[in-house]
């Protein structure tokens, strides 16, 4: 049997050479493929750390210029609290009163407490006394207290809180109406500033001010739509004060619903469920409720209506 001839040998080693040099060109093919991507992954890490420096940069920045502003004002009220008096003064030496703005009046008039605080248009800021202000406008019944703060701007605002009236009192037939604030204290307010407000009629304890028991009677005739709607027609009668009633006189509160209307005894318990019950009788339209003499409120179960003075 014969061997390979030298023309095969030829051509399987030139087969050989092609598959090496196939397989050297792949290799570097590899090799480029794998240098690039670590190219690329090394130009995407930079891009990712200068984009955090950027990032990082103006938060840095903020940083440093709100430490700046810090550290600044507080310079600034160091210097003031050592400085702040003789400083204050110079300038507002120079900065002449334009303006008086009046805060939180509802019943007064701002230009009439603007008037009452003494102070003058073109006088210079610096003599103006915040304490004098108050005491100017503590004549007044209807302020409660005063607050003055002077602006650099030529402007001193006075805010005022102001007493809320919630009846009038009368503590004789012929005698001085007075206000009742929200603590039962009496004042003498213009009564006109004060609005549409119930009459109080008796004397008041040794403390001088409402008892509670009235305060809940009041109260709970502004919750009534009824009752609050003409609150200036009701007349609270304080006990011991009941005219034309033969009953004694110590027995409780008396409702007046107006001249001619009825009159409620209210007793000295349960004061703001009775005066809810008074007014459910009303708005049902009670037979003989309007045209009664008294409403009787006393008992637990039931209102009496009297055409003739109570007895007993």
């Amino acid at each position: 049997m014969k061997g390979p001839s030298i023309l095969d040998r030829r051509a399987g080693g030139g087969q050989d050479a092609r598959r090496q040099l196939a397989q050297t060109a792949a290799a570097r093919e590899r090799r480029a493929r794998k240098h690039l991507a670590r190219k690329r992954e090394r130009e995407r890490r930079r891009l990712v750390r200068e984009r955090r420096r950027g990032e990082a940069g103006p938060s840095s920045a903020r940083q440093r210029a709100g430490l700046g502003l810090a550290l600044f004002a507080l310079a600034l009220a160091v210097g003031l609290t050592i400085g702040g008096p003789t400083v204050s003064r110079l300038w507002l030496s120079r900065v002449p009163l334009e303006a008086v703005r009046v805060q939180g009046a509802r019943a007064l008039d701002a230009e009439t407490i603007a008037r009452e605080t003494g102070l003058v248009p073109g006088m210079p800021l610096s003599a103006i006394d915040p304490e004098a202000v108050v005491e100017a406008l503590s004549h007044e019944p209807w302020i409660e207290s005063t607050r003055v703060l002077t602006l650099p701007t030529g402007t001193v605002v006075v805010s005022v809180v102001e007493r809320r009236a919630i009846a009038r009192l009368r503590e004789h037939e012929e005698g001085e109406t007075w206000l009742v604030d929200g603590q039962g204290r009496r004042f003498a307010g213009a009564i006109e500033a004060g609005g549409a407000l119930p009459l109080v009629e008796g004397t008041l304890p040794e403390a001088e001010t409402l008892p509670d028991a009235a305060l809940e009677i009041l109260a709970a005739l502004r919750e009534q739509p009824r009752f609050d709607a003409v609150q200036e027609t009701l007349t609270l009668v304080l006990p011991g004060r009941v005219e034309g009633n033969a009953a004694d006189p110590h027995e409780g509160f008396v409702l007046e619903l107006g001249e001619d209307g009825p009159r409620a005894l209210l007793g000295r318990t349960a004061l703001a469920r009775r005066v809810a019950r008074l007014s459910r009788l009303l708005d049902e339209g009670a037979t003989g409720a309007d045209t009664a003499r008294w409403i009787d409120l006393r008992y637990a179960d039931r209102a009496v209506l009297q055409t003739e003075p109570v007895s007993g």
